[in-house]
């Protein structure tokens, strides 16, 4: 769950600087489904090279984040067919913090690979507490499945969607300033803000 929040607060830091076209997180769950690979296997650079190609993509960025006895910890590299560049780094204990540390570690790292220099990293939009956080992980780990377009079906049934629901609310509860990031996911406007 974690992961894929770290993977689309990167996206978004990485899009202001205009370099990169995203290869939305929603592509590559779909493209892992398909050839029968579990999220967590990405993190392997095999498979991970494996899944770009399919994807087409020019750039790579794959890892692990993993939980210590000192807080969160991440293992990252970024490819591009031939160079790779590695870093390894502490995040701290706070979820909150660990997420927005991670996704600016990631973007630095590829945009070391690409040799640019002066980024800024934009202010932080996740939540502050670790309960808000935690909530909206699995909100957003949830609804994220769900290909969009009329023609897909629909991977979520009614218990499912409920409880990522429930778990925006709670979200909310512990953050309200997560109410701008919710009106952005598609199913969960209609269910929280009605």
């Amino acid at each position: 769950e974690l992961a894929l929040l770290i993977a689309a607060r990167t996206a978004a830091m990485l899009a202001t600087t205009d370099r990169y076209s995203e290869i939305h997180v929603k592509q590559i769950l779909a493209t892992g489904s398909r050839e029968g690979l579990a999220l967590e296997s990405l993190g392997d650079q095999k498979i991970a090279e494996r899944t770009g190609k399919l994807l087409g993509a020019e750039r790579l960025i794959w890892g692990a984040l993993e939980r210590t006895e000192n807080g969160f910890k991440l293992k990252l590299a970024a490819g591009d067919g031939g160079k790779v560049v590695r870093n390894e780094v502490g995040l701290g204990r706070e979820l909150a913090k660990a997420i927005e540390a991670a996704a600016t570690v990631i973007s630095y790292t590829a945009l070391r690979l690409d040799g640019v220099k002066g980024f800024k990293s934009p202010p932080a939009v996740a939540p502050k507490s670790d309960v808000a956080m935690t909530a909206f992980s699995h909100c957003y780990a949830t609804v994220v499945r769900q290909p969009m377009g009329i023609e897909n079906p629909t991977l979520l049934d009614a218990a499912e969607l409920q409880v990522a629901i429930a778990k925006c609310r709670e979200a909310l509860d512990a953050d309200p300033a997560l109410a701008k990031l919710l009106r952005d996911i598609p199913f969960l406007n209609g269910g929280l803000f009605e």
